[in-house]
């Protein structure tokens, strides 16, 4: 869905380009990703091949980026737009290195995440799933970036994985307004919701806000999220956040997952965890990528293994990492 979605709203982007060489070029990367057999699901090819999927998103976005390059030379850019065709509106964000896609109407999840300088879609993971209602993005269905839940305050890496955990909220269901921001060095949208979880019979509220952020020159992109207790009742809970990668080495032995001194290879083909990390880096040496991240308080890593269908291994699924932390609200 997202993949056709894309390929609709790049056609119509090549309305701006007035040059007809230029044009035939790009209209041929657009033929042969139409080309049906990497339309259609297949077990050897097709677009829930990884290479095939990553391969047609590749044209995709090499095709937007010279079409964006012309439109908007210098620094940052937000747009909204109606993306899926549904008259739902998306929030884009972008500069030359890096394009972002954020459905704030169904929780603030970034379902594409750009990288225009490797033509790689890093959250283009693959759900064997049915989606019911048939909605191109499906909470506990697809496979998007920052889904968010709130887990009992005890709660455990490996059990959560294990399925034994109950979840006291999924943020990913409801929608968030949003406000854009534009500064002299970066761009940046803030989502917010009021919600509530309950916990032991008790009802209680919660505020979240966060915020999605793109420097205007440089491949950094930025994410804060603040919770606040609108009541006078204290309580404690665990936060975390799902992201779903789709490095082309997912499935092969060339992705690492790097903290300090200590290499973990093949990160997602079984549960593993990093305790009060604050900085690691994720490798795929086969595409010569390497993504650094970085947080101000420490939080606990869970790489979990993707459900695996008849057809697709877990690996195969993408790198399914969540991010987990203790909070406290007075």
């Amino acid at each position: 869905g997202v993949l056709q979605r894309k390929l609709i709203n790049v056609n119509d982007m090549l309305s701006s380009i007035s040059d007809p060489k230029v044009l035939i070029n790009l209209k041929k990367n657009l033929f042969c990703v139409q080309d049906i057999n990497r339309m259609f699901p297949g077990k050897g090819s097709g677009f829930t091949n990884t290479h095939d999927r990553l391969w047609s998103y590749s044209k995709l976005i090499e095709v937007e980026s010279i079409i964006d390059k012309k439109n908007f030379p210098e620094g940052g850019n937000v747009q909204v737009k109606d993306f899926f065709k549904n008259r739902s509106k998306v929030v884009i964000l972008s500069n030359k290195h890096l394009k972002i896609f954020i459905d704030h109407k169904k929780g603030g999840q970034i379902f594409s995440f750009d990288h225009r300088d490797k033509a790689l879609n890093l959250a283009a993971s693959y759900s064997p799933d049915f989606h019911n209602p048939p909605d191109i993005i499906s909470p506990e269905v697809s496979r998007t970036w920052f889904l968010d839940r709130i887990l009992p305050a005890a709660t455990k890496g490996f059990d959560y994985a294990a399925g034994t955990i109950p979840c006291l909220s999924m943020c990913h269901h409801n929608p968030f307004e949003y406000k854009l921001s534009a500064g002299t060095s970066n761009i940046k949208v803030l989502l917010i919701r009021n919600i509530s979880f309950t916990s032991e019979e008790h009802s209680y509220p919660l505020v979240i806000e966060k915020v999605f952020g793109l420097a205007k020159n440089t491949p950094s992109f930025t994410f804060v999220y603040q919770l606040s207790n609108p009541s006078l009742m204290p309580y404690a809970f665990k936060f975390t956040t799902e992201l779903n990668f789709s490095f082309p080495s997912c499935s092969t032995n060339n992705l690492k997952l790097i903290h300090g001194t200590k290499i973990y290879e093949n990160p997602g083909w079984e549960f593993s965890q990093i305790e009060a990390a604050t900085k690691w880096t994720l490798e795929d040496h086969a595409d010569g990528l390497r993504v650094n991240f970085q947080t101000q308080k420490p939080i606990d890593i869970w790489c979990i293994p993707s459900n695996i269908s008849d057809t697709h291994t877990g690996a195969s699924l993408g790198l399914r990492m969540i991010l987990s932390s203790a909070v406290n609200l007075n």
